[in-house]
Parts: structure tokens; C-alpha cells; sequence
């Protein structure tokens, strides 16, 4: 139906308006959560500092970026696999290859062996 139909921006919009309000305020809740099991002596926790609410903001973000990143190449391949594997490629094999490359002339560095 939606192959031929002359109303597919719109619905990719929406959907990706959808997501993104829907990962930031799930990501952002899950964050503020988990920071209540935190020890209360741990470095990590932010609640209940000054200034420290960016970080669970943007940890909440951050994971909204990721999933309209792999929303980006769902909507082009239409297919979930093929979307996972573009998202997963994109985000580790520069990683990799970059420990790989540094060592380069030397012993291969544990990963790429």
C-alpha cells in the first residue's frame, strides 16, 4: 500500500517523530531510575547534584540519536536486518579498524588477531 503511495514522507515523519519522543522520554526515565540504585557514594550518580542533569538528559538523547539512526537506514533498505547490520557497522568496525590500524609495523594489537 505505502510502496506507490504518495503519502510516505509523511508517514516516515511521523514515525519518526513517534520514536524520537518516545526513546527520549523512555531513555531519559530509565536513566533517572537507574540512578536511584546507585550507591549513594557512587561517582556516577547525578541526582540530587547541582549540574548534573544534563548528563541523564543527554544520556536519554544520546540513545535517541541511535535509534533515529537506525530508523535512517529501516526507511531506505526496508528491512530490519539490513538496518541492525548498517547501524552495527557504522558504530563498531570504525573502532576496530582504528585499533587495528594503530598498530600497524607493530604486533597486531589483540582484537585483530
Amino acid at each position: 500500500m505505502l510502496a506507490a503511495g504518495p503519502q510516505r514522507r509523511l508517514l516516515l515523519t511521523a514515525k519518526a517523530l513517534v520514536l524520537t519522543a518516545a526513546t527520549a522520554a523512555t531513555g531519559i526515565a530509565a536513566c533517572l531510575i537507574f540512578q536511584a540504585f546507585l550507591p549513594a557514594d557512587d561517582a556516577m550518580r547525578t541526582t540530587g547534584r547541582p549540574g548534573r542533569a544534563p548528563r541523564v538528559t543527554g544520556t536519554g538523547l544520546y540513545l535517541t540519536v541511535l535509534g533515529l539512526l537506525g530508523f535512517g537506514p529501516g526507511a531506505v533498505f526496508r528491512s530490519s536486518a539490513g538496518a541492525i547490520a548498517v547501524l552495527f557497522g557504522a558504530l563498531f568496525v570504525p573502532t576496530c579498524w582504528s585499533r587495528c590500524c594503530r598498530h600497524r609495523g607493530r604486533t597486531p594489537a589483540p582484537t585483530c588477531r
